[in-house]
């Protein structure tokens, strides 16, 4: 039982940790980021940051390894097959992922442009889905490339927006919208076959 409570608390610190230096990154440059900022917002002493972390870059590490876990989990759970004719499946997953803890998820994706949380993300998520791709579609590697460049890009970019406020819909319809944009030409790329 003890165990169980120590474990519960570890967890909320790391929260606390994990969302104090996704909102820093929102407002300064990662260079900038003090760790006294970081207590002061995760409210804690610097002696509890220092008992998980050397420095800001181990958190954002830390941070990225398990976002980046989740969001390819989740990928790997889908029916290519059914997501190529109901593409909206694909972001319905990851309105799940934001919608777990939107406030966090916010912070990370409409970061400062200095911090390349975004483009680590599109491009593991594009690596993922490609070798998964590859094993089902008989296209040109070009092809695939460009064709995932486009989705998760353009995907980004509309989430990115919502968060910042430039759309007036919901994080569904947003998706919805992206969903069939970025499948419709993904599809009939497909359509188009290997020339």
């Amino acid at each position: 039982m003890e165990n169980i409570k120590i474990d519960r608390r570890i967890k909320k610190t790391k929260k606390s940790i994990y969302n104090a230096v996704a909102e820093l990154l929102t407002q300064k440059d990662v260079n900038l980021i003090t760790i006294k900022e970081i207590c002061e917002i995760a409210d804690i002493n610097r002696k509890t940051f220092y008992n998980y972390y050397t420095g800001i870059y181990d958190v954002i590490d830390e941070i990225e390894n398990n976002v980046l876990d989740v969001l390819c989990k989740s990928i790997d759970n889908i029916n290519l097959e059914e997501a190529m004719k109901e593409p909206y499946i694909v972001f319905e997953k990851l309105n799940e992922i934001i919608n777990t803890d939107i406030e966090f998820y916010g912070h990370l994706i409409s970061q400062k442009p200095n911090y390349h949380f975004v483009d680590k993300t599109v491009a593991e998520l594009k690596n993922r889905t490609k070798n998964i791709l590859k094993e089902k579609l008989v296209l040109p590697e070009y092809k695939l490339d460009i064709m995932l460049d486009y989705a998760y890009a353009g995907m980004m970019n509309v989430y990115q927006k919502w968060f910042n406020s430039e759309y007036d819909l919901s994080l569904e319809q947003s998706a919805k919208e992206v969903s069939v944009m970025c499948f419709g030409g993904i599809n009939k790329m497909i359509e188009s076959g290997n020339t």
